[in-house]
């Protein structure tokens, strides 16, 4: 199950934040899961995280939540997507855990200013390595002024000999594919309808949206070009302006449609943004990078079809090179943010040179995060020792979060 765009990493798409097109509160929340199908303990958990997202983030966060997308997509799914339902109690663990640490203030006001997901990811981020990181054993600050900086780091992870500056970073989808997406979403259902009634399906390219005046006109030349191909005929691919389509005789599932996306060189887009944030490390002392891969790079690739250590070899050879003057800098730690439902995927560790090091960890029933912690000089060893702990208490963490606040956890969940 692909999350179809979604900067939230539990699966359960933008189409969530869509379906609360209705003016929505904390209390409306709790009456539809309330009422939903599930088992009384996992209505009772989803009560207990809307009671605690209340607490921490007040009673006026919802009225940002206007008009269809607004809403967090894991939120407005929690009645009805089990999926939603463990992003909404995640982030409540996380928030509970963390209720005592500095900066968790100054966090939670990010959050409160924001419902757009792609705005929310680097806070979800900042908040999930801490509690991992408190849970490991460590001292966690959020947003710490470091010694001699000019500006606030994103985290402070300190113990055990290691004191650990980070900055961290999410990488979402790009606006283009974004777009086409947008764009070809509501299309979609009339395609089906088109190949149906004339036995075709289409395949393309989208290398940039039409407006609405040329999405009428596609439309009609790809419902001609259906009704001249169902009686036989062979035509070329249309092109309007950036769009390709080619319509063609169905095999046995009539209205299919594949469409490519504009073309992104991850490498060259994933490049730019950390070398961007390693000149920002500069101002905020901090030393490692923590970066979310959530734009599609680890999931519709051909380097995400490699196996787990040729990823991590490779992974970690771009981050050197890209990183090689960032002198400052000690290290990254990379990870596809648990944002793909993958419940057959084994963990793993792999150790890929120079104290670098790949992991899989199962944090809950169906999401595995990959994870690449990458020292990028002698002074980074010791701290990756310390990603490595962190890291790896990410398994079953939903089980063991939802314990220490005294809720077990519930069946439906797995």
């Amino acid at each position: 199950m692909r999350q179809g765009g979604s900067a939230w990493p539990w699966g359960v798409g933008e189409l969530a934040s869509r379906a609360l097109e209705e003016q929505i509160d904390w209390d409306r929340i709790r009456e539809r899961l309330a009422a939903c199908g599930w088992s009384t303990e996992t209505r009772e958990a989803g009560k207990w995280a809307i009671d605690v997202l209340e607490s921490e983030l007040g009673p006026g966060w919802p009225e940002a939540w206007r008009g269809p997308g607004c809403a967090p997509p894991e939120i407005a799914a929690s009645w009805w997507s089990l999926a939603g339902l463990m992003g909404t109690l995640d982030l409540a663990l996380c928030l509970s855990s963390l209720a005592s640490r500095p900066g968790l203030a100054s966090v939670k006001k990010t959050i409160k200013r924001n419902s757009r997901a792609d705005l929310l990811v680097s806070p979800r981020l900042q908040l999930k390595i801490a509690c991992l990181a408190q849970a490991a054993g460590f001292e966690v600050e959020l947003e710490p002024l470091l010694p001699g900086a000019e500006t606030r780091a994103d985290l402070l992870i300190s113990g055990g000999g290691a004191s650990i500056g980070v900055e961290a970073l999410a990488v979402v989808r790009d606006q283009r594919s974004l777009g086409a997406d947008e764009w070809l979403a509501p299309l979609t259902p009339e395609l089906h309808r088109i190949g149906e009634r004339y036995t075709v399906e289409f395949k393309g390219a989208i290398d940039a949206p039409l407006g609405e005046g040329e999405t009428d006109e596609w439309l009609e030349e790809v419902e001609r070009r259906a009704s001249v191909v169902c009686r036989g005929a062979d035509l070329p691919p249309f092109r309007k302006s950036g769009v390709l389509v080619e319509v063609n005789r169905a095999g046995e599932s009539p209205g299919r449609s594949s469409f490519r996306m504009p073309v992104i060189s991850f490498g060259k887009r994933l490049g730019g943004k950390l070398e961007k944030k390693a000149m920002q490390t500069r101002k905020s002392g901090a030393t490692w990078l923590l970066v979310d891969s959530l734009d599609h790079l680890w999931h519709l690739t051909g380097w995400s079809r490699l196996r787990f250590e040729e990823k991590a070899a490779q992974l970690a050879a771009f981050l050197r090179e890209r990183l090689a003057d960032a002198e400052h800098l000690d290290g990254v730690v990379i990870s596809e943010g648990a944002a793909m439902m993958r419940p057959e995927v084994a963990e793993a560790t792999v150790d890929i040179g120079d104290h670098a090091t790949a992991l899989c960890r199962r944090a809950d029933r169906w999401h595995v995060r990959e994870s690449m912690v990458v020292p990028l000089r002698k002074a980074g060893f010791e701290a990756a020792q310390s990603w490595r702990k962190v890291l790896d208490v990410e398994r079953e963490w939903l089980r063991r979060a939802l314990m220490n606040v005294g809720i077990s956890l519930p069946g439906d969940l797995v």
